[in-house]
Parts: C-alpha cells; sequence; structure tokens
C-alpha cells in the first residue's frame, strides 16, 4: 500500500511534471506485464488443446483416456456393413479435404483418437467409402493409439491420423507409428495391430478387412 500511496498521494514537494511521469512510468509498467501475460496465454496453451504436442498425440497416459481395445468382446468380429464403392488416392484425399473431424477439438478422457476415428470412419459410410479403425499397442505398454485404414484402388490400404489427416506410411509389428509429414515426434514401438469396428466408444468388436 506503501507504493499506491506515494504514486498517487505524492509529497506536496513533488513537481506536476514528477507527478505525471511517476503516473506515466507505472502505467507503462501495468501494461507491460499485460501483454506479457496474453503472449504466455497464447503461447502455451491447455494440454486439453494441443493433443498433437510430440509423441503426446492422444496417448496420454491419465487413466482417464479410454483405451481403444478395452471394450472388444473376446473372439468376437464383424464386417462393414453396406455396399462401398472403390476409391483412388485422388479420391481419398478430396474426401479427406471436405471432412472436417480432424477441425474437433481434442480432449482428454472426453473426446480421444478414438473418438476422432469413429467419426472420420462414420463420414466415410455416409460416403460408402470403405474405412475401419487401426488399434496399436506400444511395447512400452501404457495406452494405446487408434487411426483409420482406407482401401484404395490405386494405393492399397492407407493409414490416415484423423486428428491432422496426416498418414502412416508403416503400421508394422516392431516398428515405431511415424507419419508421413514428421509432424509429429515418432510414437512408441508397435507391438500389436488389431482392425476393429466401432459404433461408440463402448460398443466396439474385431474386424477382419
Amino acid at each position: 500500500m506503501g507504493l499506491i500511496r506515494q504514486i498517487f498521494h505524492p509529497g506536496d514537494n513533488m513537481r506536476p511534471s514528477q507527478k505525471l511521469e511517476r503516473l506515466l512510468t507505472v502505467a507503462l509498467v501495468v501494461v507491460a506485464i499485460l501483454l506479457i501475460e496474453a503472449f504466455m496465454d497464447v503461447r502455451t496453451p491447455t494440454a486439453a488443446a494441443q493433443p498433437a504436442t510430440g509423441s503426446t498425440l492422444s496417448t496420454s497416459s491419465s487413466s482417464t483416456l479410454f483405451h481403444p481395445l478395452s471394450t472388444l468382446t473376446p473372439g468376437s468380429t464383424a464386417g462393414l456393413t453396406g455396399t462401398y464403392h472403390p476409391i483412388t488416392w485422388k479420391e481419398l484425399v478430396n474426401f479427406l479435404e471436405k471432412d472436417h473431424t480432424n477441425w474437433n477439438r481434442y480432449i482428454p478422457g472426453k473426446y480421444t483418437c478414438l473418438n476422432f476415428s469413429i467419426d472420420l470412419v462414420a463420414s466415410a459410410g455416409k460416403q460408402d467409402i470403405q474405412a475401419w479403425i487401426v488399434a496399436v499397442d506400444f511395447k512400452s505398454g501404457g495406452i494405446g493409439h487408434a487411426f483409420v485404414a482406407f482401401a484404395t484402388s490405386d494405393r492399397g490400404i492407407i493409414y490416415v491420423e484423423p486428428q491432422a489427416d496426416d498418414t502412416y506410411p508403416i503400421v508394422q509389428v516392431g516398428r515405431p507409428l511415424c507419419d508421413s509429414w514428421g509432424v509429429y515426434e515418432c510414437m512408441g514401438t508397435v507391438a500389436s495391430i488389431q482392425y476393429v469396428q466401432c459404433y461408440s466408444i463402448y460398443d466396439c468388436v474385431l474386424y477382419k478387412p
């Protein structure tokens, strides 16, 4: 309080110009502090707003994050229903450009990699495009990851990361999971791969492509 009292109630021996100079100095300091705080807020968003930072891409160790394989019925399989037309790589690119699943916000424990994958597969199904969910576990343990596979007539199976419309060129047991563009830090070494058909995060069954 002493400083505030000195600023707004300076001694009588101070000239008006000195009083004005002190007030301007304090105002500049306050503005600088506010600008620094605003800058820090922009540079350091909350974890929920940046799911694609390095290897944290929907693989958070949080116990609330749903594991993509935990609701599978043992030994069950399911086929994709409906009639699907062949799709080329170019058609897949056009579909992904128009689909905005990747615009959704990643929310740990509420909207995760599995939710992104379910929504992208559902969007593809509405256009009779064949797609299914790929669920992988990593040798390091912890929570796995889910993304989407598309069958193309000219380039075979294409693995798409629905959070960024990026692709995984190699999905193989014993190999690290790395995206094509190098946007993210490579995830762990793949320990197992399962194909999944989900109607919700609580209604998933194994799928044989």
